[in-house]
């Protein structure tokens, strides 16, 4: 019940934690870099062109390297600029922007303006001519950020250019300058023929590179101007700034007959770039496009071939050679013009194709509503619902930010929504790894004096080992039991009986752990082992550690009868029989109880075999089925071929001497054990004079030794008086 409400609490609680912190540092500048990470992925990788990225309305007269080269260095004289103006005008454009800076000459070290030349005059009067003549132009100006001067304050001398009717929201939070001599604006003699936008670029946050927004207004002091998109749009519009409504946040809005234009953007006045793949707009080089109309104009020629229509297009003369001007990366491209970015804003602004943000509240909203149903309808027990469903889910996430990207210009929050829900999931896991590890700690508080520490590790690492319903194993059974229990516990009072019976138990139960074995019960004063039914690295290691554990039990029972001598204690002499078999492995009983155990033939044959220790004096009997699988491990004898109780087919039955290389097996003469073996061979071929023969020449050599002793006097019987023809030479045990 606690692990119950423990779960819940985690699940329910540890959601609004993270929707918490996503609150408080959502906007802070590394967390905001790290998100606009996974947009770039999505434009880099998913973005469609839907729309055509392309806008009839738009036009680029490219100051490119070829017009570099025929003009002269950079920059040029303004009389330049004034020459392709006036050339324009034939033409008839709605909107001629110069994404070029026509500021006076400035010496920085003496921070004072620098006296023109009188060609430098002629040719500013002569440009500021022809701005007046076409009265249709826009001119760039910027914000300088960071320059500390104490010069004038107030006001700055605008000319012609206003600042926006209409700030709903903190003026404040719209980036630009606290100054008003912060700012480079073209020449005095320009500014008042023309308009101009600032054509500043957002500060990046936390280390971005990638210019994502361009701004729509520019604070100087606590004034908003145009900025130079904005700008190109009110001449394009011919609206009157005055009329212009930005609210923060939301949009700006240019009221016209039909209705306005409201354009989205963020609360920084900011418009989000919506890149595509694919930006084509219509083109000319500055020099063929001025050489073009010159040879129209002055030399009558017609215009080449394919020259496109300027009237009513808004031109905008831009450097997209590098080096002229500061390059900036995009989610699409690294070191793009400035020039084509705002190409490609104005193409979303006159094609509507706005990219929106989701709002923050419904991202959360979504994502506790995930993670709930994830963290509190989960079974944690199974891997397809714990692992499979949360990855599910995030693809699934994955899937509709992509599609609501693609098909509704929707940006949704992508890193912490994932990273969050993975997270959470991944502290589930770990919790529920807690909890199981708890489980697995009592589980071996309770069975750890009963199953081997090894065994047990590998039970805990893999539990599907044990079946409730039970499981067919090949596995290798001990007995082992005390010779003339019931005698001894006559003879001495209980509580001393059962003090040493403990202590004969703890070094019995230590053989058998310390050998990987698996401690099924005590049987009263009979232990009952076995190998190979929880774990297993072969039929052959298990029969082989069963044996070894049997020899060491054996040896730990001399150990503690020399101290029990000494102590005037009874001393315990034990029998182990060991069988090996198929058999079914599992939790068997009642459903009030049950008990994890083995059953089947091969157990009940290695109970009997465990009984037949004490008839043939005899300290470990193993079946031929186990004999067979401890190879050249171990020292045999041949006990016999016997018939145990409760069965009809006759088994041989081995006594394990000892390991070979031990000193046990060493005690034994390998001719000996031949000259044993080749008797016992004769006395099953029916020559029982020859078997009695060699029986007593072992006799002669080994005085005492039960069993030739036994076949010795079998033989002299059979010799005497032959068995029946069907005879085997198994003995039927006729008690356990």
């Amino acid at each position: 019940m606690f692990a119950l409400l423990k779960k819940f609490l985690y699940g329910f609680l540890a959601p609004l934690l993270v929707a918490g912190i996503v609150w408080l540092i959502h906007d802070e500048p590394f967390f905001q870099r790290l998100e606009k990470l996974t947009l770039d992925w999505r434009f880099n990788n998913f973005r469609s062109s839907p729309a055509d990225n392309h806008d009839p309305g738009l036009f680029l007269a490219a100051i490119d390297q070829a017009s570099i080269d025929k003009y002269g260095g950079w920059p040029w004289p303004r009389n330049t600029h004034g020459d392709l103006l006036y050339l324009l005008e034939t033409q008839n454009p709605r909107v001629i922007a110069f994404d070029i800076l026509f500021t006076d000459r400035r010496d920085e070290k003496r921070d004072r303006y620098l006296a023109s030349s009188v060609r430098e005059d002629q040719a500013n009067k002569y440009f500021a001519e022809s701005l007046k003549k076409s009265g249709r132009v826009v001119l760039a100006a910027q914000a300088q950020t960071g320059v500390e001067q104490t010069r004038r304050r107030g006001r700055i001398d605008d000319g012609q250019t206003r600042p926006l009717g209409t700030v709903a929201g903190e003026v404040m939070d719209i980036p630009g300058v606290n100054r008003t001599d912060d700012v480079l604006l073209p020449m005095a003699l320009l500014r008042y023929e023309a308009h101009f936008g600032f054509t500043d670029t957002a500060p990046t946050q936390g280390g971005d590179p990638v210019r994502r927004t361009v701004p729509m207004a520019v604070r100087v002091g606590r004034q908003a101007y145009p900025s130079f998109i904005t700008q190109i749009l009110l001449r394009q519009w011919n609206i009157d700034p005055a009329d212009v409504t930005l609210t923060l946040g939301r949009s700006i809005h240019f009221p016209t007959p039909e209705g306005g234009h409201s354009i989205p953007v963020n609360g920084r006045g900011e418009f989000l770039i919506n890149y595509r793949p694919g930006l084509r707009v219509d083109q000319l080089p500055f020099s063929d496009l001025a050489q073009a109309l010159y040879d129209h104009t002055q030399l009558g020629k017609p215009l080449p071939t394919g020259f496109p229509v300027l009237q009513g297009r808004s031109i905008i003369v831009g450097a997209t050679v590098a080096g002229l001007m500061t390059q900036a990366d995009t989610p699409l491209s690294t070191s793009i013009p400035p020039v084509l970015t705002h190409l490609q804003a104005l193409i979303n602004i006159r094609q509507g194709d706005f990219l929106r943000q989701a709002p923050l509240t419904w991202t959360l909203a979504g994502f506790l509503l995930a993670s709930w149903a994830t963290l509190l309808g989960l079974r944690r027990d199974r891997f397809l619902f714990t692992i499979g469903v949360p990855l599910i889910t995030v693809a699934a996430f994955s899937i509709a930010s992509i599609a609501a990207f693609n098909r509704a210009n929707l940006i949704i929050d992508y890193f912490w929504p994932v990273g969050g829900f993975i997270a959470l999931h991944i502290g589930a896991l770990i919790l529920n790894w807690m909890e199981q590890l708890y489980s697995k700690q009592q589980l071996r508080s309770v069975f750890a004096s009963y199953i081997a520490p090894s065994v047990l590790n590998q039970l805990l690492q893999s539990p599907d080992a044990i079946r409730l319903g039970g499981i067919r194993k090949p596995v290798t059974i001990l007995f082992s039991d005390i010779r003339g229990f019931t005698t001894i516990s006559e003879s001495i009072p209980e509580d001393a009986l059962v003090s040493q019976l403990n202590e004969y138990f703890e070094q019995m139960v230590s053989a058998v752990n310390q050998h990987q074995g698996t401690l099924h019960k005590f049987i009263g004063d009979a232990i009952m082992a076995v190998w190979g039914d929880i774990v297993s690295q072969s039929p052959v290691e298990d029969a082989q550690r069963a044996v070894r554990a049997a020899l060491d039990m054996g040896a730990k029972g001399d150990e503690l009868n020399k101290r029990w001598l000494l102590e005037g204690k009874p001393l315990f002499h034990t029998g182990v029989g060991l069988n090996f078999g198929e058999v079914v492995v599992g939790n068997i009983g009642a459903t009030q109880r049950r008990e994890f155990t083995v059953i089947g033939d091969a157990v009940n044959t290695a109970s009997r075999l465990e009984g037949l220790t004490k008839h043939y004096r005899a300290r470990v009997l193993v079946g031929e089925s186990l004999a067979g699988l401890l190879e050249d491990a171990f020292l045999l004898r041949t006990v016999g071929s016997m018939v145990v109780k409760g069965k009809t087919k006759a088994i041989r039955v081995f006594a394990v001497l000892g390991e070979m290389g031990s000193e046990e097996a060493a005690k034994w003469s390998p001719s000996w054990l031949i000259r044993y073996e080749d008797a016992f061979r004769a006395f099953i071929e029916r020559d029982f004079a020859g078997a009695e023969k060699r029986f007593r020449a072992c006799l002669e050599q080994v005085p005492g030794d039960y069993l030739c002793d036994f076949y010795a006097e079998a033989s002299a019987r059979y010799a005497a008086q032959p068995p029946a023809e069907d005879w085997t030479g198994a003995v039927e045990m006729k008690e356990k």
